[in-house]
C-alpha cells in the first residue's frame, strides 16, 4: 500500500481539524475526506470511493458511529473502521464490536497511538485498547454445541491466531514467521473456516471467549 487514505468524522470541528493537520503530517498518510456525521462519510464514499481506513466518533448529530460503522462495513469491506471515542465505557465497547469496528482507541490516547492505530488497521491488524480486549473476551458466549478446540488447529494456524490477536498485520506475520503473505492469506482462510467467523474481528473474539490462547 503506497499510501493509507483516511477520514475523519466527528462533530467537533476543533478534533477534526487537528486530527488532520497532524495525519496529513505522518509520511504514508493522507486524508482524504472528513465529516460532520455518518451519513455525510456514506454519501462521499458513494460519490468519490472509501478510504482506507475511518477514524469515527460514536456520538454525533444525525448518523452516529455504530450505524456508520455498520453501513460501511456491508458496503465497503476493505475498510477499517476505528471508533475514536471518550467513551470508555463497556456498553459502548461492546456495540462498535458489534457492528464490525477493527478498532477503539480514546480520545484521551496520544497521537502516537491514533496514527499506530491507522497503520495497523490498514495493514489488517486490530488496534483495540485494553478495555476493549477485556470486553471481548466476555462479549460473546457460544451457543451451538459444534465449537472448534484447540487441538483442531495446526501449530501453524495457532501461530497466525497467537499473532493475529497481539495486533500484528498480515505483512508483519508473514515476516516473523518467514512465510509469504498469499500463505499467511492461506491460513487465515482456513482459520475462519473452522471459527465459522468472516474476518479477523471475529477471530480475536472468537479466540478470546473459547480459551485458543495462553
Amino acid at each position: 500500500m503506497s499510501r493509507i487514505t483516511v477520514s475523519i468524522t466527528d462533530d467537533n470541528s476543533v478534533v477534526i481539524e487537528s486530527l488532520q493537520r497532524i495525519i496529513n503530517d505522518v509520511p504514508g498518510l493522507y486524508v482524504i475526506h472528513t465529516s460532520n456525521d455518518g451519513l455525510e462519510l456514506l454519501n462521499y464514499c458513494s460519490a468519490e470511493g472509501a478510504p482506507d481506513v475511518a477514524l469515527i466518533d460514536l456520538e454525533m448529530d444525525g448518523m452516529d458511529g455504530f450505524k456508520a460503522s455498520e453501513e460501511i462495513n456491508k458496503l465497503y469491506p476493505n475498510t477499517k473502521v476505528i471508533a475514536l471515542t471518550g467513551h470508555k465505557e463497556r456498553n459502548y465497547i461492546a456495540r462498535m464490536i458489534r457492528a464490525h469496528a477493527s478498532g477503539y482507541v480514546l480520545k484521551s490516547a496520544g497521537i502516537d497511538e491514533v496514527i499506530d492505530a491507522i497503520k495497523k488497521a490498514a495493514n489488517g491488524g486490530l488496534p483495540f485498547n485494553n478495555e476493549a480486549i477485556e470486553v471481548m473476551r466476555t462479549l460473546y458466549q457460544d451457543t451451538e454445541g459444534n465449537v472448534a478446540k484447540k487441538s483442531d488447529f495446526s501449530e501453524r494456524e495457532m501461530e497466525v491466531i497467537d499473532l493475529i490477536c497481539k495486533e500484528y498485520s498480515t505483512s508483519e506475520i508473514a515476516d516473523k514467521l518467514y512465510l509469504s503473505e498469499s500463505t499467511i492469506s492461506s491460513h487465515k482462510k482456513n482459520i475462519f473456516a473452522k471459527m465459522k467467523v468472516k474476518n479477523t474481528i471475529g477471530l480475536a473474539i472468537y479466540a478470546f471467549t473459547h480459551g485458543l490462547l495462553d
